[in-house]
């Protein structure tokens, strides 16, 4: 608005450069009427076509004159509609996307879209500029003026000969504002057919834009889960690489009409997925719904595991009591996390490890597993870490709080009764914060030590309730917020059961009250227990990722006497069987049978170590001198960090003999 009344007021002394527009023509047009396809320049044609919509209904507004009211004709004539044509041909402009019918009413007067429409900022912006007009110092015929004087680079491409997206990636790598979901739309779209394209923008593309209306940050984090899921990438995508990095990930599909629209579907069905959760636009049942609005509650971190879950349970691979299952499980795994107050940057990566392992097979199991193997900062809170945070931790002045207070007294209800609405509930201290506390409470507390109680009681679980009076309970005494309207007594809550059962409120009384809300609590948010079986696979499939290794990078510093040790060492170990995997790392090869380890190589400048998972005074008989690892910690450099008990030296071929029936004993050890 500023430029353009700006460049009119200087009138003939210059004008305002407009930037690019590019376009190309559209297939199967007319000799009589040409289409055009808008590569660059869309917002500030449709910003300009507002505007002259604006400045027409203006002058209708301001005066009946024949001659203003044939400047508003030329107007509609000349920027807005083709006034000879119908249909489809009389729009000058018309967007693809769902504004479209809101500029046919702003435009043409065609029938008003519902009020509910989103986005609605096309009729912002027209008002916008029709209030700007009705100002006192607005001049019309100046705003004119500064539109006739807007200049542009006008480029036109030529079909089959130029690449609209290739002009358009580096038109838009110049820092103008596009979202990477823009980008990647016009990726996929742009050179393709006028009908195709709008088939597929149809069919496909605006389904999941009406998904994420008003959300495009959202749909921004859906692009890059998506990406990552079809890639097994385990590293963030960052905000401004999803679009860079889903053209590399799915260069191939774009030129593949099938496959393209393949693409789209499976675009569509991930984004409904991920919608479901992060919005909550779920057609799921009512239990996986709750599951899901609890998570949404806690983290949206999660997301891209539970778009694989979600879609393993649509393609029937796992039942629904599973996925609630699954779903209550990451929840679980949130909420200990979060009482127990561990680290909770890089959950993304987690999450995404956790995603990639799981199997079709035994996806609840596999789930249960990944879980298991995640490294100590994110490991998964057992029960005695769990239940001590909450009985003895700080728990007021953690986020947590509320959930964990709402969950307990939610959970606590059967199927069919219905808890009472809790929105307008507050945490309440049944001993009062007050650092003053009455006389009443000081000697209820013990008179000599009754700020020590509360300092050490005062935001453990055991004093922390919910209640929609705390205004009114404010410091009062036990019995009188026992028995005084809406009090303890009066409550509805299972929270305050047991706080109104009591006749007096001391250290005693919150330990109790602590332990019996962290049994509730393990009830609600269940511990991990993960199948055997499930763990064992989980373990052989991370191996087999991790043994794709060359041994070059083992041998590197070896002189040929020790590569010949290797070579040997590590051919007797292949003579053992099809189930042991080789882990080789730099300096060193460890050796496991299925999921279980029971040697490791590490090669030294003129020997190489062996490592075992036997212990030292359980070994059989041999000429090699058994170490035990417990002893010289410091001469096991480059070791990869498994459980192995002892090592023996080898120098020479017949060492290397002599340790086989050692390797052999490990071995057989891992299989039982």
């Amino acid at each position: 608005w500023e430029d353009v009344e700006q460049a009119g007021k200087r009138g003939g002394d210059g004008e305002h450069f407009f930037g690019p527009v590019v376009y190309i023509s559209t297939a199967g047009q007319s000799a009589a009427f040409t289409r055009w396809r808008l590569i660059d320049g869309q917002q500030r044609m449709t910003t300009v076509s507002l505007l002259m919509a604006a400045i027409r209904d203006h002058i209708k507004t301001q005066s009946a004159s024949q001659d203003i009211l044939n400047e508003a004709a030329k107007i509609e004539d000349y920027f807005l509609v083709n006034t000879r044509e119908s249909g489809d041909q009389r729009p000058k402009l018309v967007l693809r996307r769902w504004d479209e019918p809101t500029l046919r009413w702003i435009v043409d007067g065609a029938k008003k879209p519902a009020d509910n429409a989103k986005p609605q900022t096309l009729h912002q912006n027209y008002w916008f500029f029709r209030n700007k007009l009705n100002l006192p110092d607005t001049n019309v015929s100046i705003v004119l003026e500064g539109i006739y004087r807007l200049t542009i680079v006008d480029v036109r491409l030529d079909r089959g000969k130029d690449d609209p997206q290739q002009i358009f990636d580096s038109l838009n790598s110049t820092g103008i504002d596009l979202t990477q979901t823009d980008q990647v739309r016009n990726y996929v779209l742009m050179g393709l057919e006028d009908d195709l394209q709008t088939k597929l923008y149809e069919k496909h593309w605006q389904d999941l834009e009406l998904l994420y209306s008003g959300r495009a940050n959202e749909l921004d984090n859906f692009l890059r889960d998506f990406v990552v899921l079809a890639t097994e990438a385990t590293k963030l995508i960052r905000a401004d690489q999803v679009y860079a990095s889903f053209r590399v990930a799915f260069d191939d599909d774009k030129n593949d009409t099938a496959k393209l629209e393949d693409l789209l579907c499976r675009m569509k069905r991930f984004g409904r997925y991920h919608a479901a959760f992060v919005i909550g636009s779920s057609k799921f049942s009512r239990v996986i719904d709750d599951h899901l609005r609890r998570l949404r509650a806690l983290a949206t971190t999660p997301a891209i595991l539970i778009m694989r879950l979600l879609e393993l349970y649509d393609l029937k691979h796992f039942a629904e009591d599973e996925l609630a299952e699954a779903l209550a499980l990451i929840e679980s795994y949130l909420v200990r996390r979060y009482v127990c107050g561990l680290a909770t940057h890089s959950y993304w990566q987690q999450f995404s490890k956790l995603a990639h392992a799981l199997r079709e097979n035994d996806v609840l199991g596999s789930l249960k597993a990944g879980m298991h193997l995640l490294k100590s900062n994110y490991a998964f809170p057992m029960n005695q870490e769990f239940t001590q945070a909450l009985e003895e931790g700080d728990l007021y002045n953690r986020q947590i709080c509320r959930t964990v207070l709402y969950g307990l007294e939610n959970r606590s209800w059967s199927s069919r009764e219905r808890p009472p609405d809790m929105s307008t509930y507050q945490i309440e201290h049944i001993m009062p914060q007050n650092d003053k506390l009455s006389e009443d409470w000081q000697r209820m507390l013990g008179k000599e030590d009754w700020k020590e109680v509360q300092a050490t009681w005062l935001h453990r679980l055991g004093n922390l309730t919910l209640t929609a009076y705390n205004q009114e309970y404010s410091d009062r005494s036990f019995e009188e917020k026992k028995t005084m309207e809406h009090g303890f007594s009066d409550s509805p809550l299972w929270l305050n059961t047991e706080v109104a059962k009591q006749s007096k409120w001391t250290k005693d009384e919150m330990a109790k009250r602590g332990k019996l809300l962290s049994g509730q609590a393990l009830n609600v948010w269940r511990n991990l227990e993960v199948p055997e079986e499930s763990l064992r696979q989980a373990k052989e499939s991370e191996l087999l990722r991790e043994s794709q290794g060359d041994d070059s990078v083992v041998k590197e510093g070896m002189d040929a006497e020790t590569r010949k040790l290797f070579d040997v060492f590590d051919g007797f170990i292949k003579s053992l069987g099809k189930g042991v995997i080789e882990v080789v790392k730099p300096k060193s090869v460890s050796y496991h049978y299925n999921a279980d380890f029971f040697c490791q190589m590490i090669a030294r400048a003129r020997a190489i170590q062996v490592l075992l998972a036997v212990k030292p005074g359980e070994c059989v008989e041999t000429s090699l001198t058994v170490c035990d690892t417990a002893d010289s910690p410091k001469a096991i450099q480059n070791s990869q960090q498994y459980d192995a008990h002892c090592y023996v030296w080898l120098e020479t071929v017949e060492e290397v003999a002599a340790c086989e029936p050692l390797v052999r004993q490990a071995l057989a050890v891992s299989k039982e």
